[in-house]
C-alpha cells in the first residue's frame, strides 16, 4: 500500500469513527426513514380508502399490495437506528471527544434483531411491543426485501392490515419517548 493509499484509508477510518460515534447522526437517519415512511403511509391510506369506496376491500381490512411491507421496513429501520443511537450514546459517554475506535460496525449493534438491540440498551418492553419488534425484524431481514426467506422454516403467515400503520406509529412514539425522554424524533 502506498503512502497516499494509507493516508486515504486513515481519513476514511477517521470519518467512519466520527459518524459511528455521533448518536445524533443515527437519530437523523431514523428521522429520515420515518419521513419516508410517512410518504408511503399517505399513499397506503389513499389506496385503502379508494378500495373501501369502490366496495372491493376485503372485510378483514387487509391491503392487497406490498406498500405496507415497505412501510414496515422503513419504520423498522428507523427503530433500529434509534436503538443503535442509544447504544452509541451509552458507549461514547465521557469526554466530548471520546469516540468509538472501530473501523467496522461493533458486533453489539450489528444485525437487524430489534428485540436484541432493545435489550442491549436496557429498554423494558411489554409483550405486545416484543411481538411487534419481532414482526418488524422479519421485515428488516427478508419479508419486505425478498419474496422468500433463506430457509423455508422461516416462512410464517403474515397478515397485514390498515391498523398496522397506527400500531407502527404508536410503537415508534412509545419507544422513542422511553429512549430519549424529551428528545423525540
Amino acid at each position: 500500500m502506498t503512502e497516499r493509499e494509507k493516508l486515504q484509508l486513515k481519513r476514511r477510518v477517521d470519518y467512519y469513527q466520527r459518524k459511528l460515534s455521533r448518536y445524533k447522526t443515527w437519530l437523523s437517519k431514523a428521522a429520515q426513514l420515518l419521513e419516508a415512511s410517512k410518504i408511503i403511509e399517505a399513499k397506503i391510506k389513499n389506496d385503502f380508502d379508494a378500495l373501501k369506496n369502490s366496495g372491493t376491500a376485503e372485510k378483514t381490512g387487509r391491503l392487497p399490495f406490498g406498500l405496507l411491507e415497505i412501510h414496515s421496513l422503513l419504520v423498522g429501520f428507523a427503530i433500529e437506528n434509534s436503538l443503535k443511537a442509544k447504544w452509541v450514546k451509552i458507549n461514547c459517554r465521557g469526554s466530548k471527544n471520546e469516540m468509538l475506535t472501530h473501523s467496522k460496525l461493533p458486533k453489539e449493534i450489528h444485525g437487524h434483531n430489534l428485540l436484541l438491540l432493545a435489550g442491549k440498551v436496557g429498554l423494558k418492553l411489554s409483550a405486545d411491543e416484543c411481538e411487534w419488534l419481532n414482526r418488524l425484524s422479519e421485515y428488516l431481514k427478508w419479508a419486505a426485501r425478498y419474496p422468500v426467506p433463506v430457509e423455508a422454516k422461516d416462512l410464517k403467515p403474515r397478515l397485514l392490515s390498515g391498523s398496522d400503520l397506527s400500531k407502527s406509529n404508536n410503537l415508534v412514539f412509545a419507544l422513542n419517548q422511553r429512549l430519549w425522554r424529551k428528545q423525540l424524533l
